[in-house]
């Protein structure tokens, strides 16, 4: 919840509050109806809520596991590189090319090297065996392959989700102001008998403002402002009027 709904559900719940403590009697209907739409309104934002808290946190352990995943898919493909840097170049005149670690440090160019090196291991994958590699290395860089896409996947459902759950909402924040512009006309003319009455009606039905941003000028300094406007001073702290009054003109090096 961002803190524009916050201040609006707080004005929500505060309208909720003031109606239970003083209900219209006799029942107007249409108020009836605002104040489920009002309740509803609430209740909706609860839950989005939690909601959006809950996916926040899935959202982020599944960052975290990609991150991982992504870590463990690079050893795999560090060792299949290392391996075919040194692979004799006659009988494999493509493998060192082949088996680069051409990524760029994003996600998919670990899984897009990973699915190149799965197309062009199969006729030489003995080689890989002989230099020490576990027979079935590349079925596990294909399940790790798998398991960094599936990550991917999982993190974008959660950030959707949670992306859904602020729409969802701003949504049920607007439903539930319309409800208390309309409870307001019928309130008001009710209120107009007890003024102190009205004056809470009209303070709990208001939005809290923002807070306002400083002012990033700085206001000038004492020093600043001591020395604003002061002359400049020449050597030996004479004013410079002072200092050219008493020098006499001089030709080539005399006194005039």
């Amino acid at each position: 919840m961002n803190a524009k709904t916050r201040r609006t559900n707080n004005m929500l719940v505060a309208v909720d509050e003031f109606l239970d403590d003083h209900a219209i009697t006799p029942p107007i209907a249409k108020a009836t109806a605002e104040i489920a739409i009002l309740k509803g309104s609430i209740t909706e934002l609860a839950t989005l809520a939690a909601n959006q808290d809950a996916g926040r946190g899935e959202w982020r352990g599944a960052s975290d596991d990609r991150v991982r995943l992504k870590a463990a898919l690079s050893d795999k493909l560090s060792e299949i590189s290392a391996i075919a840097k040194v692979l004799d170049p006659v009988l494999y005149p493509t493998a060192r090319q082949q088996f680069k670690m051409t990524v760029n440090g994003s996600f998919i160019s670990y899984i897009t090297r990973g699915n190149a090196f799965l197309q062009v291991i199969g006729p030489i994958k003995a080689a890989f065996v002989d230099h020490g590699l576990a027979a079935d290395f590349d079925e596990a860089l294909s399940d790790a392959v798998t398991q960094l896409e599936d990550a991917g996947a999982h993190t974008e459902s959660a950030l959707q989700g949670q992306m859904g759950g602020t729409a969802g909402m701003e949504l049920a924040a607007k439903r539930g102001v319309k409800a208390v512009r309309i409870l307001d006309s019928i309130m008001r003319p009710r209120l107009k008998a007890t003024p102190a009455l009205l004056e809470v009606w009209k303070a709990v039905t208001k939005i809290e403002r923002p807070p306002k941003k400083k002012d990033s000028t700085e206001p000038q300094t004492l020093a600043a402002k001591a020395t604003a406007g002061t002359p400049a001073t020449a050597l030996n702290g004479h004013e410079p009027e002072q200092q050219l009054a008493g020098i006499e003109p001089r030709v080539n090096g005399t006194s005039a």
